[in-house]
């Protein structure tokens, strides 16, 4: 191993540490902003009300049946949407690693890093996952690697 795969893999190891940590402290955060406004709608839908019949919010269904699923796998209280806001960040970062990974590990950790701001429970979380792993379906299917914007 060369000294700079040693390094690169010691900055990877940090951040996995780092991340580990900061998962670990945020398990006690409470349900806030969009996150209980959609699990009301998403447990209403699942007692047998309609949206937009029965209920209105100006969200397209999808929300609230993403919604749905997690309060049916996970449950309704704060530790439920914990599991289930981490997994989807995982899967978020994941999805933007893939669309990434031609420019390089470091490229995509920090295109991922400048491209995203903090939202957990908002909407732009819950449609980031899908949205990157579609633009890293259609860039897999487009030949030649390109720069990355930045910004």
């Amino acid at each position: 191993m060369t000294w700079g795969r040693a390094l690169q893999a010691l900055v990877v190891l940090a951040l996995a540490v780092l991340v580990g940590a900061l998962a670990w402290r945020s398990r006690g955060w409470p349900l806030i902003h969009d996150a209980p406004l959609m699990y009301y709608i998403a447990w209403r839908i699942g007692e047998g009300a309609v949206p937009y019949r029965d209920l209105f919010d100006m969200n397209f269904p999808g929300v609230y049946l993403l919604h749905l699923a997690a309060l049916r796998l996970f449950g309704a209280g704060d530790a439920g949407w914990r599991v289930f806001d981490l997994a989807w960040l995982a899967a978020t970062s994941l999805a933007a690693a893939a669309l990434a990974a031609r420019w390089g590990r470091f490229a995509a950790a920090r295109w991922y890093a400048a491209k995203n701001k903090p939202a957990p429970g908002r909407r732009v979380s819950a449609t980031s996952c899908c949205a990157r792993s579609s633009c890293w379906r259609h860039s897999a299917s487009r030949a030649g690697p390109s720069a990355p914007a930045s910004g």
